[in-house]
């Protein structure tokens, strides 16, 4: 039973408690408890002496309860010595980040007029489960130093500067790479840049740097952390690239940077419209290695499903769509020798740049996996591009296709496809010699779990493999289920295949994935 807020001793409480309890949240917390007490239900018959005696003791309480400023922040119980270790749970975690995200937002709605511009203020709410003693979560002070322990360790924390927050929108022409950078970079960093022919330079001072790379758009390095220090639990780069540009966020990060560096701790309320995509926005140190050039600045974090990601890199990646002076600058293809004609070479592309190249699709994908930062989407082609002869591949054979990330799905292959270990023979000069299987319908997301995101079909490979298999009445092609819907894609992957009804070889190996992706 929730307390009358307009009695006389909910009145006279709050009034007794508006010097040491600065948060809504928590008054009407031990307002609430006092409804719930039988006293509360037959208030209107206590005795004025009651009334005082009652006020005087939650007053006292209060007092007693609420921690002092200089004496450390209370924490929860620590475990003991042989409790057993279990290995961290990324959904329990994530669930309750956003469980403590949600409080902290509605905390930071009923508050947040009472606070002068260009104070700091530290939002961190706790489970009361977790909590020995009293706990106050809105803790504010008039520079960072006075905010930065408090709920240092909270699962999400709100902390920032009165005047910082808020929603903003920022323009972007596409989703430039997964970490980008805008004016705003080199602003908090107080440098100055230029980009010319195949390389970026940052200036501060007399120090400079140079970035290149076989890329129209070059990346610059930087040190990226969390504000108070705290070691990444990075396992890549620890200077991961980001393209830099004019437009754009101060410094776009992926969400692997935030889980990494657990920057849910160092969050700015509102949203960061950037382009279409809504990120969380966080505060986060970056540094230029060679530059005397570090600060802290308010990033953006995307706030979408991962699909989504994927789905604007594979629109920046069709590179052969890219104009004429670009696409030379890429070097997709290894020297050759005057009079001699190019030689054909398979490349997976991402990120801006040939990532890994091999003599097959398997080649080219083993050698872009060891490139050690985040890319969403990576395209497999043959280079330099040439339309493939077209060929009888109707599918009839029922097989049941296991790909990698535990995803198993129905598909169809050529019977003399498993007969022979795999191999369909040749499909044109450089073209992969390994059986093509047809799934008429597969979810994005098991699509993504198995990888086939790193391994997708460029523009000519889908035509030739899609107009194959699925071209309503074409040559030989397997007709679509009368409901399909989706996108049509191509992918090169390593898989065990078995015929569904048990009889006949199977094969274990890499292949050719021709779905219909839905969502």
């Amino acid at each position: 039973m929730a307390a009358d807020l307009d009695d006389p001793l909910a009145l006279a409480l709050r009034a007794a408690a508006d010097d040491v309890a600065p948060s809504d949240a928590l008054r009407h917390a031990v307002l609430d408890a006092l409804g719930d007490r039988p006293a509360a239900r037959s208030r209107t018959r206590l005795a004025p002496a009651v009334v005082a005696g009652a006020l005087a003791a939650a007053a006292g309480l209060l007092v007693a309860l609420w921690p002092r400023t200089d004496s450390p922040e209370p924490r929860p119980p620590a475990p003991r010595a042989d409790a057993p270790v279990a290995p961290p749970d990324a959904d329990a975690q994530a669930a309750a980040v956003a469980r403590a995200r949600a409080q902290n937002r509605a905390i930071y709605a009923a508050e947040h007029a009472r606070w002068p511009a260009g104070t700091w203020v530290s939002i961190a709410w706790r489970d009361p489960a977790t909590v020995a003693g009293a706990y106050k979560p809105v803790v504010v002070g008039a520079s960072l130093e006075d905010v930065a322990a408090a709920g240092a360790d909270a699962p999400h924390r709100y902390l920032f500067r009165v005047g910082e927050e808020g929603d903003v929108e920022t323009f972007v022409s596409s989703w430039y790479a997964p970490r980008f950078a805008g004016g705003g970079f080199v602003a908090a960093l107080g440098i100055e840049s230029w980009q010319g022919g195949d390389a970026v330079v940052l200036v501060k001072g007399e120090h400079r740097v140079r970035f290149a790379g076989a890329t129209p758009f070059p990346r610059v390095r930087a040190t990226i952390a969390a504000p108070d220090g705290s070691p990444p639990r990075r396992t890549g780069d620890a200077t991961p690239e980001l393209w830099f540009g004019s437009v754009g966020p101060a410094l776009m990060l992926t969400p692997q940077d935030a889980d990494e560096l657990g920057l849910s701790r160092f969050e700015v309320p509102g949203t960061e419209t950037v382009g279409t995509v809504p990120c969380r926005r966080v505060r986060v140190t970056v540094e230029v290695p060679g530059l005397d050039a570090k600060a802290t600045l308010v990033g953006a974090v995307p706030d979408v499903p991962y699909a989504r990601l994927v789905a604007a890199s594979r629109a920046r990646h069709r590179f052969w769509e890219w104009g004429e002076g670009l696409v030379p600058t890429l070097a997709l293809a290894p020297p050759t020798l005057p009079g001699l004609p190019s030689i054909e070479t398979w490349v997976a592309f991402g990120n801006d740049r040939v990532l890994g190249r091999g003599a097959s699709p398997q080649a080219a994908i083993e050698d872009a996996d060891r490139f050690p930062d985040v890319v969403y989407q990576r395209y497999v082609l043959r280079w330099p591009r040439a339309e493939l002869p077209v060929r009888d591949e109707r599918a009839t054979q029922a097989v049941r296709v296991a790909l990698p990330g535990g995803v198993e799905v129905d598909g169809r292959v050529r019977p003399t496809a498993l007969e022979r270990g795999g191999a369909e023979g040749s499909a044109g000069s450089g073209a992969s010699r390994v059986a093509v299987y047809v799934v008429p319908s597969m979810h994005e997301a098991e699509w993504i779990r198995a990888g086939l995101h790193r391994a997708e079909g460029g523009d000519a490979g889908v035509s030739y493999y899609t107009s194959l298999t699925f071209e309503p009445g074409g040559r030989g092609g397997e007709p679509p289920p009368p409901t399909a819907d989706g996108e049509l894609r191509v992918a090169y992957a390593a898989l065990s295949v078995r015929p569904k009804d048990g009889a006949g070889p199977g094969f274990d190996g890499w292949g050719v994935i021709v779905a219909r992706v839905v969502p």
